[in-house]
Formats: structure tokens, C-alpha cells, sequence
């Protein structure tokens, strides 16, 4: 009799490389897929990404289907959250544009110290969104991810609760 041993299966396909980008945005992403008019892309996002990045894939001849499979709204309950903070916010951490745009939003709704706080981003695009709409970015995290940022915040708080 033949007993199966565990192994990796000899008729599986080969691995392709992992497209790892050196910065983490979307434009990046597109550059490093080097896509032209023969791909097929099946594009799973948000509504609110950013508009540049939607028009960098198409600009690239892909035949691209765009599924957004979620929409982003600002909701009371973040107002009501930033309203009990114990006095004016030493940072807000920031990890997508839309969430930029979405705090910007609420602005109405909150007392005057949390409506333009400092901030820390993820990346340069949030970065951009995040001073577009009003808030003092105080850094962009280098690499894109979140440990470098909770990293950037936990040092950007220490200077300022110190300085």
C-alpha cells in the first residue's frame, strides 16, 4: 500500500514573486505591477480612494473592474468619543486618507480643541489628505506600517507631553 506522506505537492503550481513596493501607496503598487492592455484586474476597494489612484490603473490600459465593497461614514459615535477625551488631544493617529477626510467631516460636531489636532500618518498620501483637511501632521511613518507608526506617535507624544 501507499501511505501519503505530508510534503508540499510536486504538482503545484511554482510560487510568483510577492510585488513588494518600496513605499506603500497606491501609485506605487500600480508602478511595480507594470500592468498594460493584456491584464485583467479585479480591483476590491473602498469608494473614497483616492481619485489619483483610480486614474493611474486605468491610465495603465488594464481592463480593470472596479468592486467597492465599502463606503466609509463618519458616525456620532467618533464625535462622542473625541468629545469625552479628558481635554484637547495631544495626537491623532491617522491610518487612510478617508479616515482624514471622515474626521474633517465631524468637525462641526466637536468642541474647538479636538477639531484641527496634530497628527501622525501612515503614509505620505494620508499625510496629504490629513493637512488638506486641516489637521498640523506632525509626521508620516517610514515604512508605511503600523508599528513605525505607533512608534512615531509614542515619540511625537513624548515630546510634546515633555516639551
Amino acid at each position: 500500500r501507499h501511505r501519503h506522506r505530508p510534503g508540499p505537492d510536486r504538482r503545484a503550481a511554482p510560487r510568483r514573486p510577492r510585488v513588494l513596493p518600496d513605499t506603500a501607496t497606491g501609485q506605487a503598487l500600480i508602478d511595480a505591477l507594470h500592468l498594460d492592455a493584456r491584464a485583467r484586474v479585479l480591483w476590491v476597494r473602498g469608494a473614497e480612494v483616492t481619485p489619483d489612484t483610480v486614474t493611474a490603473l486605468d491610465a495603465t490600459g488594464a481592463r480593470v473592474t472596479h468592486a467597492i465593497a465599502y463606503r466609509m461614514v463618519a458616525t456620532p459615535d467618533a464625535a462622542a468619543a473625541a468629545r469625552h477625551a479628558a481635554g484637547p488631544l495631544d495626537l491623532a493617529v491617522l491610518t487612510s486618507p478617508a479616515l482624514a477626510r471622515a474626521w474633517s467631516a465631524l468637525d462641526d460636531t466637536l468642541p474647538p480643541a479636538l477639531r484641527q489636532p496634530r497628527a501622525v500618518c501612515i503614509g505620505p498620501t494620508t499625510g496629504r489628505a490629513a493637512e488638506a483637511a486641516g489637521l498640523d501632521v506632525r509626521g508620516v511613518a517610514q515604512p508605511h506600517d503600523l508599528d513605525t507608526l505607533a512608534d512615531l506617535a509614542a515619540a511625537i507624544c513624548k515630546l510634546l507631553v515633555e516639551g
